[in-house]
């Protein structure tokens, strides 16, 4: 029987976990939008806001592109 050698290097770090809140609060016509990101003791909030409203699929991307530079 063989003995197993372990392996010294360290786990992978987990990925950023990322949730998205749709609008968090209109004052007039501008609307701002709030991101949430955690990774391990780090916690990010991405905020947009623009006049008329913000668009879903770039808020949605900023968010993504942000966590994996946490993650």
């Amino acid at each position: 029987m063989t003995a197993r050698r372990q392996d010294p290097s360290p786990a992978p770090p987990r990925p950023a976990r990322h949730g998205t809140v749709d609008v968090f609060a209109e004052a007039g016509d501008e609307e701002v939008r709030v991101g949430c990101i955690q990774s391990g003791d780090v916690q990010a909030a991405v905020f947009q806001s623009r006049k008329g409203g913000v668009a879903t699929v770039p808020f949605r991307q900023t968010v993504v592109l942000q966590s994996r530079l946490l993650g």
